[in-house]
């Protein structure tokens, strides 16, 4: 399985049109919404893939998200487009389906964490726990993608002094005197903890910038773009072989975030003998 996770615009599908994966959840559809959705259709006619429907985010200022599936080789089972009921800032989309040629179903989460700040962020996170690993019986092989809006738990720590100080509080704790400390970690080290796995750490390589390119006020390269493994997914089945990201003159012109794209096996460990 090939699963994808990016931010929108308009041009993002000329990049796609040669790298379609199998799943796609595509953030930060801002104003896709007008005209009927055109855009995602557009996107999805033009990948030769099938949109879902839209995760609306009603408080994101239409900050919405969409998960897109390559019929060939993926055949839904359930799909819900608010699996939070409203309790994300952004939203989160629930899919299982069966993969081409993999025996048992995979959950896949797409979503888009709170920018605000780690408060938020962090309660976000606390939803998503239960999905780490076995939860009442119910042992279910979820991959978490998305903006999760944090660098990873074990990524060098960037100069947050180096962006304005009026948007140093989406990223950062507080000290007991008032300033700035270091990066508020605290959302995906509850993930981590609670199970989920970062495909760089399990490939034992050395993560990617996703994010810090495009703006003048915002020139710091960074993480914040994620495809997590539950307990489940990435040591016994359905685990990573591959992570990227595509950090092109192209993508890098397309959107303020850039596409990670995960390759994942999808037959057993046992079935191809260990690493």
């Amino acid at each position: 399985m090939r699963a994808a996770t990016s931010s929108g615009g308009g041009g993002k599908r000329r990049f796609l049109a040669s790298r379609v994966p199998d799943v796609l959840v595509v953030s930060e559809l801002r104003g896709w919404e007008e005209g009927g959705w055109w855009r995602l259709w557009e996107l999805a006619d033009g990948l030769g893939m099938i949109a879902l429907p839209p995760v609306l985010s009603a408080r994101g200022r239409g900050n919405h998200l969409a998960v897109l599936i390559r019929p060939e080789t993926v055949r839904v089972y359930a799909y819900d487009p608010d699996a939070c009921r409203g309790a994300f800032y952004h939203g989160l989309a629930r899919l299982v389906v069966y993969l081409k040629d993999a025996p048992q179903r995979v959950t896949i989460l797409g979503t888009h964490l709170c920018f605000l700040g780690g408060e938020e962020r962090l309660a976000e996170a606390r939803w998503l726990t239960g999905y780490a690993d076995d939860y009442e019986g119910n042992g279910q092989r979820v991959f978490l993608a998305g903006d999760l809006n944090t660098i990873g738990l074990h990524d060098e720590e960037p100069d947050w002094s180096k962006i304005p100080r009026n948007l140093r509080s989406r990223h950062c704790l507080t000290n007991t005197d008032g300033s700035f400390g270091a990066t508020d970690r605290r959302a995906i080290g509850h993930l981590t903890a609670a199970g989920f796995a970062d495909p760089y750490e399990l490939l034992d390589r050395p993560p990617q910038r996703t994010a810090g390119y495009w703006g003048s006020e915002e020139l710091l390269n960074h993480r914040s773009d994620f495809i997590l493994a539950n307990r489940l997914a990435a040591p016994v089945v359905l685990y990573v072989l591959d992570i990227t990201v595509h950090d092109t003159e192209v993508t890098r012109g397309l959107s303020d975030h850039l596409p990670v794209e995960a390759t994942v096996a999808t037959t057993p460990r046992t079935e191809r003998g260990t690493r």
